[in-house]
């Protein structure tokens, strides 16, 4: 599937459900994008509650979308109640009765409760997002974790697949007592028949070994928890496997010792596996919008003017500061990708270039249009920036970059006089800044009397 298609205009206003704006995070990953997608075309189906392309959402701007999916096997009966759980929140959503709703958010909370792996991560702190649970009777379970907490994520993790080992000769913490902690992981290239073979050769040969969960069902592996002392039996045991294998024509893969971490990433997944495994309803549901070339429209958006309500309305508000941006300078010389460009126009984002920066330092200032307006003539915009938020910086690449409000605010001018001389304005950038730009502009090509020309224009925008 060509995901540029894929990038599709996502729903602003989802039937009963949310109604904010999508999160400028869109822009860092397409991803990212492919699954706030596919959220909300199963939303719009009815087939997961539409709370759920919120909470993406929100995880999105917690982690400034550095996460990671993993999948985590459960017991056939976590599975069920999760769900359960998901049907219940559903249902929730299409009840009108106060008392009736009250009752059923009871049973939700008393229904996480029974399933302990969310209970452990929300008690544990741990930034993660629930996918939803579209793989029918598999009994396994998508979590996407934040990038600062997974140390803390595989710590728990490890302790949880203890308890849910598939088992062999002995369990893992077993294994881990009787050898004092000697024992290796090692990835055999085969499952299902094999496994069971395996099993019974080892036991036949006095192998202590535990089978460890399978983190990736289907990828042909299995991992096994060997007791090193055994490791010249397991050896011999392989080789003639594998001559049996070639006999037969087959073409086996190797036997490999992989450590802890590697296990771990056997359980990684990224968002096209997610939507891979997911029940054929859902993945004809989602191929359905692509070939009826549907889309999930967000409301276009225009720049209005100083004069509009809008406009006051932010004015008087406490929480923004006005400034001004020059279109000649810093919008019309603005250089990006053509496909940043685009997914600007499809949001309904207004970009300009970051006072000071340009060339391959360039950064991008992203807005919602809703925070712009045009004065003096359309020569300039003013914009309005939240005093105490990170401003929504970019490279030009459309990569998300870490802003501190002042740092931000410092770099334009503050509209402190009337529109009809906005024209004029300028922004007031520290004189240890120029100095800097001015260093930074002469380090570029071309002649240096141009490159002083330009950072003498560049600290009057």
């Amino acid at each position: 599937m060509d995901n540029d298609r894929e990038v599709d205009r996502v729903l602003m206003n989802i039937k009963k459900g949310n109604k904010g704006a999508v999160s400028l995070l869109v822009f860092s990953a397409q991803m990212q994008m492919r699954l706030l997608v596919f959220l909300a075309r199963m939303a719009e189906k009815a087939f997961v509650p539409n709370k759920t392309l919120g909470q993406y959402q929100d995880f999105l701007k917690k982690t400034e979308g550095k996460y990671q999916i993993y999948n985590i096997p459960v017991p056939g009966w976590h599975s069920e109640k999760i769900a359960q759980l998901q049907e219940m929140e559903m249902k929730l959503e299409k009840t009108e009765s106060r008392a009736a709703a009250r009752s059923l958010r009871k049973e939700i909370d008393g229904l996480k409760k029974e399933i302990p792996e969310l209970a452990q991560l929300e008690k544990l702190g741990i930034t993660h997002f629930v996918l939803p649970k579209l793989n029918g009777r598999a009994n396994t379970l998508q979590v996407a974790v934040g990038k600062d907490s997974i140390e803390n994520f595989k710590a728990w993790y490890m302790n949880h697949l203890n308890d849910t080992l598939t088992g062999g000769s002995l369990s893992l913490e077993d294994l881990k007592a009787f050898t004092e902690d000697n024992y290796s992981i090692v990835n055999m290239p085969f499952e299902g028949e094999s496994v069971k073979e395996m099993q019974h050769d080892f036991e036949v040969m006095g192998i202590n070994y535990s089978i460890l969960p399978d983190l990736s069902v289907g990828d042909g592996n299995t991992q096994v928890a060997v007791a090193n002392k055994d490791q010249e039996k397991m050896n011999s045991w392989f080789q003639m496997w594998r001559e049996k294998q070639l006999k037969e024509g087959n073409t086996p893969g190797d036997c490999r010792q992989i450590s802890r971490e590697a296990y771990l990433e056997t359980s990684e997944v990224d968002v096209e596996d997610y939507i891979a495994g997911t029940d054929r309803k859902y993945k004809e549901a989602d191929a359905e919008f692509a070939k009826d070339g549907q889309t999930l429209e967000l409301s276009g958006k225009s720049i209005k003017n100083e004069h509009s309500p809008e406009f006051e309305n932010l004015k008087k508000d406490p929480g923004y500061v006005m400034v001004t941006i020059n279109k000649k300078s810093l919008v019309d010389s603005l250089q990006m990708t053509e496909a940043l460009r685009c997914e600007a126009e499809k949001y309904g984002m207004f970009l300009s270039r970051l006072p000071g920066t340009w060339g391959e330092n360039q950064e991008i200032l992203a807005l919602h249009k809703d925070m712009v307006f045009e004065a003096d003539g359309g020569a300039t915009y003013v914009a309005f920036l939240p005093k105490n938020e990170e401003a929504r910086v970019l490279a030009c690449d459309g990569k998300p970059q870490r802003r501190e409000p002042g740092d931000v605010l410092a770099l334009y001018g503050r509209v402190e006089r009337g529109f009809s001389k906005v024209g004029n304005l300028t922004s007031e950038i520290p004189e240890e800044l120029q100095k800097g730009l001015k260093e930074t502009v002469q380090k570029a090509s071309g002649p240096v009397e141009k490159a002083a020309e330009v950072a003498e224009k560049a600290v009057k925008i």
